[in-house]
């Protein structure tokens, strides 16, 4: 059998050239002239997502990477500094299997603790703890492969740099899309101080809110004074919690503890009921969401049906994300509806 690179003549039935060591194989296997073309859905996802320039650009990273650190490469290899990404990882490439094996528990175990109690001061002590984990794993690569301050110093932060953001930045957008979490900083029914809730921001991307859904939203910022024994002024401004109950055109009705909507009663009610008066007419303008507050009312403030109009009538647009989770503490998780 002869060998299609060397031309040496190897005896039949051998696997690989005795003189130059290429496979012999491929030699009488038949190779399709005609491979099989990519469909419609996979031609538009390339378009969509292409790939190939992804390569090209992970190419010119790993040609920097060893041109601008050829001494970390020379001492470490080029394998362990593309594998900064994970903590341990490049320990574990570099032979270090229980060093790395170590930092990417520290880590795992901190990021899983940072996570489960997102929006608290202990989420916030372990995901820092986490960000720390990762730093460390890469100071460890790069003082075994430098020797000189400077370098230390100069390969420390382009490394750190880089992985903040090619990793970190990314994810941490990605998150808080659908899950950016919210604390309670006040006992405000149904909420407790300390309740940490999420909120997703692209739930109205493509349209308002719904009826009946608890939103995080911007009420107008108004001011009132109440003339008692002294001059009282309650201002009201920043972010507020509550559900929406109905939409531009529609007459609301507030009375025997019930919501009614153009005459028809709902199953829904404010979140906090118990701040309304007995009884209250409202009519929505076009082109706004009635939003009543009543999570948000300062302490002793008691509005009238002209200010409640004032306070619940809010434009379409100061939605800012839908409020599905009480994610803290975990003894009172559950579904916000």
């Amino acid at each position: 059998m002869q060998c299609p690179s060397c031309q040496f003549q190897n005896m039949p039935g051998v696997a690989v050239c005795g003189q130059c060591g290429s496979r012999l194989q491929l030699s009488g296997v038949a190779i399709a002239v005609h491979p099989p073309r990519a469909g419609r859905w996979e031609k538009r996802f390339h378009r969509w997502l292409p790939i190939g320039r992804y390569h090209a650009l992970f190419d010119q990273l790993r040609a920097a990477v060893s041109a601008a650190t050829p001494d970390l490469e020379a001492e470490i290899g080029r394998g362990a500094l593309l594998r900064i990404v994970v903590p341990g990882w490049p320990q574990i490439f570099a032979g270090q299997t229980a060093r790395g094996r170590l930092f990417f528990a520290l880590y795992l175990a901190t990021l899983l603790g940072g996570l489960l109690f997102a929006g608290t001061p202990v989420g916030g002590i372990l995901l820092g703890l986490a960000l720390a984990t990762h730093a460390s794993s890469i100071l460890d690569v790069v003082y075994r492969g430098t020797h000189d301050t400077p370098s230390r110093i100069v390969y420390s932060a382009a490394f750190l740099l880089l992985v903040g953001i090619a990793v970190y930045l990314p994810v941490t957008w990605a998150v808080t899309r659908v899950a950016l979490p919210r604390r309670i900083l006040q006992d405000v029914p149904p909420f407790a101080a300390g309740d940490v809730v999420l909120c997703n921001q692209i739930a109205y991307r493509s349209g308002p809110a719904d009826v009946g859904d608890v939103v995080l939203y911007l009420p107008p910022q108004l001011r009132f004074q109440r003339l008692e024994r002294y001059m009282a002024y309650y201002q009201f401004a920043g972010e507020r919690i509550d559900r929406v109950l109905a939409r531009g055109g529609q007459r609301v009705e507030w009375r025997q503890r019930r919501l009614w909507v153009d005459g028809v009663p709902m199953p829904w009610t404010p979140l906090n009921p118990d701040v309304l008066p007995p009884q209250l007419n409202l009519t929505v303008p076009a082109g706004s969401l009635l939003i009543l507050p009543t999570t948000g009312l300062p302490q002793n403030f008691s509005p009238t049906a002209a200010e409640w109009q004032q306070l619940g009538v809010v434009p379409a647009g100061s939605v800012l994300a839908r409020v599905y989770l009480r994610y803290q503490p975990l003894s009172r998780f559950w579904i916000i509806r």
